[in-house]
């Protein structure tokens, strides 16, 4: 497992990608949590290392999540997201299906296979 650079390179560019998703709304000092990133990681490992991660969605507070859904938009109120133990994510050149199938092997929480993006959180173990 690459954690540190990996994570050091992605915990970077959340930084910066969240702040401007959601401008004006707070992010905390600990907004990712080490083990939802490990499982990334462990993911990107099996699929290739050099493939690039696209983040669409991982920490968010509670206010930008209520604006999301009142946009319309299909996010759950109890969602992973707001505690920092959910990403969703792709990677180019590798399709969701099997995405979805390398993340459900670790069983290490939820999957859920989007037609854009793979969710994965470490709560419990279901899939959708």
């Amino acid at each position: 497992m690459d954690i540190e650079l990996s994570a050091f390179t992605l915990s970077c560019w959340l930084v910066q990608h969240l702040s401007s998703q959601q401008e004006g709304f707070p992010i905390p000092k600990a907004f990712w949590r080490k083990d939802v990133l490990d499982l990334l990681s462990d993911i990107k490992d099996i699929v290739d290392k050099e493939k690039e991660i696209k983040i669409i969605s991982g920490y968010r507070s509670v206010v930008y999540n209520e604006l999301l859904i009142s946009q319309g938009r299909n996010v759950s109120r109890n969602t992973l997201h707001l505690q920092g133990l959910a990403i969703d994510f792709s990677i180019e050149g590798v399709s969701n299906k099997g995405l979805s199938r390398i993340a459900k092997s670790f069983s290490a929480g939820g999957v859920g296979k989007y037609p854009e993006f793979v969710h994965i959180d470490v709560g419990r173990v279901r899939y959708w």
